[in-house]
């Protein structure tokens, strides 16, 4: 197993560098939506129609898609602020949009906060620790995931937008025996995760993917969607449109079966464990998932190229060789990225590809206006080479991403990397990562940064900084 995980791995990076249903009804549900009634003499349509109402984004209980694909950071935004969470550092991070004003949101003048000892950074009132993504307003509350202290569980908890106020909502009760919680969402009264877990299946070892949700309020694990993996490094990912869940996940064709004979060597039997894209619409009416997409990959999904409107228009994209006679570990192979358009209809079109002008781009995030692409991140180090697109493939803008927040990092450390953790019509934000080294300690200083799409070009705004130090 380690061999084939090792393969993959190696793809991934040479690249880029870069059912079983839920077993019970959800409790606690809330009046149906309006459901669907077919035409005299239509086959009767099996799932719910949204009213509209419900399907429009509501910003005091809903998930904001733009920072749903985020991992390693959490973000959120008001009118006139942004909140911003750095999981090395487990801090909460404030930025005022009109006075440029940053800093941990934490209320305590006397508090030291990230600059305090190491034993003392947990008392600060902005420390919220890893929150996985999860960092969301509800009700004009700030609410988070993190795990339990003393570990075995997760929490939800809440703060007021000026850092006052700290409760704790509740306990999820996921156990770790049976989850291994990797991202997680909170939408309408729920805290939706997703969970990649090793198991031995009929003496093969493999990996139970799952989606499931809790209540906040009356608790309970319900799960969507479930698959396993045989050797896929996995990442699902969720959008949300009013009480529709959207779920894009990738799994291998593989079962047991290709263990058979040990663990597989060869390419022939490396080729059962072809990678599968499934895009899924579910809602806590449907007693399963409905399969709005399912075809054979060139890899797994990616977590940030998936999109969905509000009228259920699906946005994802496909990979394949540029030239399919050249195996991926020779010489010349590259891979080539479509933006792909699924129509409420079913129908898939192909909008454009990830080669522009001639230039070689891999599909970064696809978003509300379009589609950023970076080409190799060795290319020029200490930036991004970009082109940025609209979604029907007219370019936006093209060249290097400005890095003037280089001044503000001390030398000595290792070329920025980067990720983007939000992306609009307007612009985007960007996570910039620093690295450091020594004898007695590894630090990383975190840079965020806002870029305003222009018709100048792209306009740097520096939003904040955070640090974490490890000391062996």
């Amino acid at each position: 197993m380690k061999r084939i995980s090792c393969i993959v791995l190696a793809l991934l990076l040479f690249l880029l560098a870069a059912c079983t249903p839920g077993q019970d009804k959800p409790e606690g549900s809330t009046e149906p939506t309006a459901i669907a009634t077919a035409e005299p003499g239509a086959a009767e349509d099996p799932y719910p129609t949204q009213d509209p109402a419900r399907a429009a984004f509501d910003p005091d209980k809903d998930f904001d898609n733009r920072f749903a694909s985020l991992l390693f950071q959490s973000m959120a935004e008001t009118e006139d602020v942004y909140y911003l969470v750095d999981d090395s550092t487990g801090f909460l991070y404030y930025y005022v949009k009109e006075t440029g004003e940053n800093g941990v949101l934490c209320p305590r003048p006397e508090c030291m906060h990230d600059q305090a000892p190491k034993e003392e950074r947990q008392k600060c009132s902005g420390y919220v620790g890893h929150t996985h993504g999860t960092l969301t307003i509800v009700d004009g509350r700030l609410y988070w995931v993190r795990m339990a202290d003393r570990g075995g569980d997760y929490e939800v908890y809440s703060m007021a937008l000026d850092g006052s106020d700290r409760q704790f909502v509740t306990k999820l009760g996921i156990s770790i025996e049976e989850y291994q919680a990797q991202n997680f969402w909170i939408h309408r009264g729920y805290v939706y995760f997703f969970s990649s877990a090793p198991i031995v299946r009929n003496g093969s070892p493999t990996r139970h993917l799952v989606i499931a949700r809790v209540s906040m309020s009356e608790g309970g694990i319900h799960e969507i969607f479930a698959r396993d993996a045989y050797a896929s490094m996995n990442w699902w990912t969720l959008r949300f449109i009013g009480d529709d869940v959207y779920i894009q996940c990738g799994y291998d064709g593989a079962d047991e079966s290709v263990f058979e004979n040990g663990e597989p060597q060869t390419q022939e039997e490396l080729s059962v464990l072809q990678q599968n894209t499934v895009i899924l619409r579910w809602n806590e009416y449907m007693d399963e998932p409905e399969v709005l997409l399912e075809e054979d990959s060139l890899n797994e999904p990616a977590y940030d190229n998936f999109m969905v409107e509000p009228d259920g228009t699906i946005w994802f994209v496909r990979h394949r060789p540029e030239d399919p006679s050249i195996n991926w570990w020779e010489e010349g192979y590259r891979r080539i990225g479509y933006l792909c358009r699924r129509d409420p209809d079913g129908t898939v079109t192909e909008v454009f590809d990830s080669v522009i002008d001639g230039e070689y781009y891999y599909m970064r995030d696809v978003y509300d206006g379009g589609m950023i692409m970076i080409q190799d991140i060795d290319k020029k180090p200490g930036t991004l080479v970009m082109c940025i697109v609209d979604l029907e493939g007219n370019v936006l803008f093209k060249g290097d991403m400005p890095n003037a927040f280089l001044e503000r990092v001390p030398s000595g450390g290792f070329t920025p990397t980067f990720t983007h953790i939000g992306c609009e019509s307007s612009g985007f934000i960007v996570c910039a990562e620093v690295y450091y080294e020594s004898a007695r300690s590894r630090s990383k200083r975190a840079y965020f940064i806002r870029y305003d799409l222009t018709p100048e070009g792209l306009r740097e705004r520096f939003l904040c900084e955070s640090m974490f130090e490890l000391t062996y």
